[in-house]
């Protein structure tokens, strides 16, 4: 397995994509959970004065 140190011209598209799979969803999964922590922690604090506001961005 390469990191992304390494240099990709000369690597299948496998390798490559295997990389993307563990290295970026594994981080992207880490900060979404962070995200959504920060989504609805504002959204408890500020949806007396912006409740509607807040409704459609908890949709998203």
């Amino acid at each position: 397995m390469q990191t992304f140190s390494d240099n990709w011209t000369t690597s299948s598209i496998t390798d490559l994509l295997d990389c993307l799979k563990e290295q970026h969803h594994t981080m992207l999964k880490k900060d979404m959970a962070a995200i959504e922590k920060l989504i609805h922690d504002a959204i408890n604090k500020h949806q007396s004065n912006h409740g509607l506001m807040l409704k459609s961005i908890r949709k998203i």
